[in-house]
This record gives C-alpha cells, sequence and structure tokens, in this order.
C-alpha cells in the first residue's frame, strides 16, 4: 500500500477507506482497524453549533431548536455541516421553525433529506452551478472556460454551505454523497446540462482532432500517451498539438504517469457519436462489438 521506508521512527500511519475487506487484502491487522460510529447527540450538537452559530452565543430558543435540527443528520458529520452551514444565517426563531417544518415535509431519510432542502434553497444560478459541478467536474469547468465568465462568487457561496471544499488551487472538490444525490436531482430537474454541452466537444476541432478525441474515449484511457502517439505517426499524423488542444480545453487530462484520463461522461459521449456512426473510421471497445465484428470476417 506504501512504503514504511518513507516515514521516520514512531510516525502514526491512517488509512481511511470505505470498505473493510481494502484494509484486510492490504495486511492491515483487523486489531488495528477503527469502525468510524456516528456522533453522540452532544457530539452532534457541538458540530452543527460550530457550523450553524459560527461563535456566536444563540439564545436559548435557538438551543433548543437545534437538538431537534440535529436529529435529521442522524449523527452523520457532513449532514450536520450542511444544516449549520444552511442555518447559519437564520438567526429568528420563526426562520428556524420554518426550516424544521420543511425538514420534516422532505422526502427522503437521513442524509438525502438534509441535502434535499439545502439544495432547495439555493436560487437558481447558484443551484445551476452547484449542478454543473455534481454532473461533471471536468465539463463544468470546460463550460466556465467556454462562456468566459468563472463563477467565483457563487463557488464561494456553495463552499460556505459545504455543498462542495476547494483544493489548494481553489478548484471545487465534491464529495461522493453530496455529488450523487447533486446528479440524480439536477437531471430529474433538467439542470445537468453537461451531458448536451459534450456534444459541442467537437465543435471547433480539425478531423485530426476529433479523431484524437475519439481513440483516447474509445480505446486509450489509462494508456500511456507515448503508447499512443506511436500508433498515430504510424497512421500519417502527429497527435501532439491536437493533444494540446484537447488539454486546454479540458476533454483529456494526462496523468503524472503520461496516461490519458477522460471524465466519464465526455468518454460516453464519444463513444456513443462512434456507435451512431457519425464519425468514421469506427472504434471497437466492446467485446462483444468485436466478437461480433470478428464472425461478421468468417
Amino acid at each position: 500500500m506504501f512504503d514504511p521506508d518513507l516515514f521516520g521512527k514512531g510516525s502514526k500511519i491512517i488509512v481511511i477507506a470505505k470498505d473493510k475487506g481494502d484494509l484486510v487484502r492490504y495486511g492491515v491487522k483487523k486489531d488495528n482497524i477503527y469502525f468510524a460510529h456516528e456522533l453522540n447527540n452532544m457530539q452532534s450538537l457541538r458540530l452543527f453549533g460550530y457550523y450553524a452559530f459560527k461563535g456566536k452565543q444563540p439564545t436559548a430558543e435557538l438551543v433548543e431548536l437545534a437538538r431537534k435540527v440535529t436529529d435529521f443528520a442522524g449523527g452523520l458529520p457532513l449532514g450536520l455541516a450542511v444544516l449549520g452551514s444552511l442555518l447559519s444565517n437564520m438567526r429568528t426563531k420563526e426562520e428556524w421553525e420554518s426550516m424544521l417544518e420543511k425538514l420534516s415535509s422532505a422526502p427522503g431519510e437521513g442524509i438525502d433529506k438534509v441535502l434535499k432542502v439545502s439544495m432547495d434553497a439555493l436560487d437558481p444560478n447558484q443551484l445551476q452551478v452547484f449542478f454543473d459541478i455534481a454532473c461533471s467536474k471536468e465539463c463544468a469547468s470546460f463550460l466556465w472556460k467556454d462562456s468566459g465568465h468563472y463563477p467565483s462568487n457563487t463557488i464561494k457561496c456553495l463552499e460556505e454551505r459545504c455543498l462542495i471544499s476547494l483544493d489548494a488551487e481553489d478548484r471545487p472538490i465534491i464529495n461522493n454523497r453530496i455529488q450523487h444525490c447533486g446528479h440524480k436531482w439536477g437531471i430529474r430537474k433538467g439542470y445537468c446540462k453537461c451531458e448536451m454541452l459534450a456534444m459541442n466537444i467537437l465543435d471547433g476541432l480539425d478531423l485530426r482532432q476529433q479523431n484524437v478525441f475519439l481513440d483516447v474515449a474509445c480505446c486509450l484511457i489509462g494508456h500511456e500517451k507515448e503508447y499512443a502517439t506511436y500508433m498515430w505517426v504510424d497512421c500519417g499524423y502527429s497527435p501532439t498539438d491536437a493533444i494540446e488542444v484537447l488539454e486546454h480545453r479540458s476533454v483529456i487530462s494526462i496523468d503524472e504517469k503520461g496516461t490519458f484520463r477522460m471524465d466519464d461522461k465526455i468518454r460516453d459521449v464519444g463513444r456513443s457519436m462512434v456507435e451512431k456512426r457519425e464519425l468514421t473510421p469506427s472504434r471497437i471497445w466492446n467485446e462483444n462489438d468485436l466478437r461480433e465484428a470478428f464472425d461478421g470476417w468468417k
């Protein structure tokens, strides 16, 4: 899993995993595995208060309402952070009671209910940017670059609501659970426009750049750039500038190992174009299609 020699004597190494089996397979002793339990009532109230009151002393009425609100999070830190951030700008008892009523009547259970209410509190512009991120971070960046407007203020608001976070380069990061819920609701509400955006990826690209994009989407994700370059050169064209253009438009990326990466939705759009015979020559990546093609040559 990692090289122990990289750490000094006496270092404590903490590994976080969703599946206990992954830790066991990599040699972690079962006695060294700790299962993170939900927070108890007092811990939940403290964490919620950190986000909701931001160091200010709440009234006795709000403290009592806070106890009721925290029940909806089920002891999950993510839900408590989202709820607390949502209520941080509400100061009156009436506003809190109104939010309690919304939580009680919202569909779903636990964290799903909390996220649904938090999303409903966003204005249309905030909601669109949130769904852009939830549906596809890479597609969202491409959309914002193409429009010439990066929604910095809206992203900051979403961060303050604990719906997203920012990495060291201020790029949006979204929790897997929040992303799953956001993607599902975004499609249902018609906000997830990344699929429509991806259909316009080829606009402005020449034929060689289009072919490089489709080659990567269909066959070369996870393969080394150097390996693919040999193939393209044998086909009679140099792919260097095409790769640079696709990278600049955030259609593809190259990781630290020199291998191609691509957002799943952009990949699926490329493959869909090939399946519909919208572009030629065709590429085959599916095992069943490959078997069918070989059968046709007999």
